[in-house]
């Protein structure tokens, strides 16, 4: 699989992380004993911001989100942090 995205929708009390429904048939057609999540919070104290999180809860996110094994998150080649209403990529993994 080339490229996964990952919505991130950032609130005042934490993020939540997000698998498009897309994604979601993607990736059990491709691994079919995969258990990805459609949705993922992370509560955060409202003192802190999300740029003290940025770039390193996604490592940790990432593998909860898609539900595979780590031989078969090799299979993929790109995974984005995307904003669904900017369409920015947040974080990409890995890193260029």
């Amino acid at each position: 699989m080339e490229t996964v995205r990952i919505h991130v929708n950032q609130q005042s009390d934490g993020i939540t992380f997000s698998l498009p429904l897309a994604t979601r048939q993607s990736l059990l057609q491709e691994f079919p004993n995969a258990h990805p999540v459609s949705s993922l919070f992370v509560a955060y104290d409202v003192r802190h911001n999300f740029e003290f999180y940025h770039g390193t809860i996604e490592p940790q996110i990432f593998p909860v989100m898609l539900g595979l094994t780590q031989t078969n998150l090799q299979k993929i080649k790109t995974i984005l942090f995307v904003n669904p209403v900017t369409n920015q990529t947040i974080y990409k993994y890995p890193h260029e």
